[in-house]
């Protein structure tokens, strides 16, 4: 209810009063996308979160590359997380005979800020535009009020996730990049697809960075680590062995966070796709899934602490 979807009474409400039987491939269908959603979080998301925590926790000791790489793992952390359990919210939903609305379009897939946050927590997004943005006027009053009205909104989204300065610098800064896309870096990324596509992968990790730090003076000092060589050379011996035994150990995340991204997964899923590689890649999933679960941490759903 919390962290999505979040549904609207009118889609909701009525499949309450319905009558709902017993459909095999229904309940087959909802288990499996269960099970990609528990891979994402046990496999990816919580793997992605030992190389993200090591640093994050101990970013003075990192160079600035390694402090990059971090906030990229953190970039995967809270995606496979979040949708994980979005994933496996629906899929529980879909089992009973309720139909959830998509939370997620593979937002690392967009070509800007702007169409990020249409692809991200579509059902939060969507909330704010309904009920925030366009009562207040939308874009039909004017460009100043607009702009105004485009604060407001991420204004009282960083607010929603919690009471603290970071969620409101996160909420300003998406703020301005949106508006300066609207009015001004319009041209340039209508220009390249790609381009835009390469400008948002390089904001967005900035953008969690800013969203997982509260502390603002601990902020600063990991955003100069991250952007500036730092003055005392790079890391001791014994903490870049560390490190790289860390890479050498998950390197595969990388591979399988791309894909995760891609529209390949749901493609497998697919009610109509039963060819014996789909079921293969199930059954993997499926152990590693187990895998994790016997012999990993428990690790709570990031989102929930928002």
């Amino acid at each position: 209810m919390v962290a999505g979807p979040i549904e609207r009474s009118s889609h909701l409400l009525p499949q309450m009063s319905e009558e709902h039987y017993f459909d095999y491939d229904r309940v087959k269908n909802g288990l499996l996308l269960m099970i990609w959603g528990f891979f994402e979080k046990l496999v990816i998301a919580d793997r992605a979160a030992i190389l993200s925590d090591q640093v994050f926790n101990n970013f003075s000791q990192y160079s600035s590359l390694e402090v990059m790489i971090a906030a990229v793992c953190f970039t995967m952390q809270i995606y496979t997380d979040f949708s994980g359990y979005s994933h496996i919210a629906i899929g529980a939903a879909q089992v009973l005979g309720f139909e959830l609305m998509d939370n997620f379009r593979q937002p690392y897939f967009a070509e800007s800020i702007g169409d990020f946050w249409r692809r991200w927590h579509i059902s939060l997004g969507t909330w704010f535009r309904d009920y925030v943005y366009i009562p207040l006027g939308g874009n039909r009053k004017g460009k100043w009020r607009t702009y105004f009205n485009v604060f407001v909104v991420w204004f009282l989204t960083g607010l929603w996730h919690g009471a603290s300065w970071n969620f409101v610098l996160w909420g300003l800064c998406t703020c301005i990049v949106l508006i300066m896309e609207k009015y001004f870096l319009h041209k340039f990324l209508d220009k390249s697809r790609i381009l835009g596509h390469i400008y948002m992968l390089i904001l967005i990790p900035v953008f969690w960075t800013i969203f997982n730090i509260s502390d603002l003076n601990v902020l600063v000092l990991y955003l100069k680590r991250m952007f500036f060589i730092p003055l005392d050379g790079f890391v001791a011996a014994n903490t870049m062995i560390t490190f790289i035994h860390l890479i050498k150990r998950y390197w595969w995340l990388l591979l399988i966070c791309i894909v995760c991204a891609t529209p390949i997964p749901f493609k497998l899923f697919a009610k109509k796709h039963k060819s014996i590689i789909c079921k293969i890649i199930l059954f993997v999933l499926f152990w590693l899934c187990v895998y994790e679960l016997v012999f990993g941490s428990n690790n709570p759903f990031l989102y929930f602490r928002f």
